[in-house]
């Protein structure tokens, strides 16, 4: 999987800037694994204050609205909203060649 070097600076905790539990995880469950498999990556902190919220709006959203039938899509466009509000700059700029890249 091809990540850019600006999404990977978003997703992926820098190792230079890990606490003493940090690298104790690292070691535990991020070593670097050269077998087929490969080896996780700890997320930036940013990362995983967006999941956290992105978990918020899906109950919020399912709960009052599960009965819609374009749930999904109303579901992406109020978590891009939120996104975009309280992490600025995590996106890139729709025109960025990475907006549309498919990351898989």
């Amino acid at each position: 999987m091809y990540v850019c070097e600006d999404c990977k600076i978003k997703l992926v905790k820098p190792e230079s800037n890990m606490s003493t539990n940090d690298i104790f995880i690292n070691e535990k469950n991020f070593k670097k694994d050269t077998s087929n498999f490969g080896s996780l990556n700890a997320p930036s902190d940013e990362w995983f204050e967006i999941s956290k919220l992105l978990v918020q709006v899906f109950e919020i959203c399912f709960n009052q609205n599960g009965h819609m039938s374009n749930i999904c899509e109303e579901m992406v466009k109020i978590c891009i909203l939120k996104i975009k509000s309280d992490y600025p700059l995590f996106l890139p700029p729709e025109e960025d060649e990475c907006y549309n890249q498919p990351h898989s």
